[in-house]
């Protein structure tokens, strides 16, 4: 079975070698720090935009929504890095 661009995906559901590569890399040091950084800084600026109003007027903030603010950019930012990883995977495969 062949999966975007052409890459074989297994019938099980295992993830195949430009898969782990990828993902290998998504979860190294230097990204996992970049990711968090987009978040402090995305987030940041998407909570006070969504919860301001809550903040200045002293009444409590809703979690779930502060930390939602948070995780999404960083999940976004991870998995733009596990894309452009794999591409790059792909694009250096020797066959190609």
């Amino acid at each position: 079975m062949t999966g975007h661009a052409g890459v074989s995906v297994s019938m099980c559901g295992t993830l195949n070698r430009i898969d782990q590569v990828a993902l290998r890399k998504v979860f190294s040091k230097h990204v996992v720090l970049r990711a968090l950084l987009v978040s402090l800084v995305v987030g940041s600026i998407l909570n006070v935009i969504n919860q301001g109003d809550a903040m200045m007027d002293g009444r409590p903030i809703d979690i779930v929504k502060l930390l939602l603010t948070y995780a999404v950019p960083y999940f976004v930012a991870s998995y733009g890095a596990y894309s452009a990883f794999r591409r790059l995977e792909i694009l250096n495969e020797p066959d190609r």
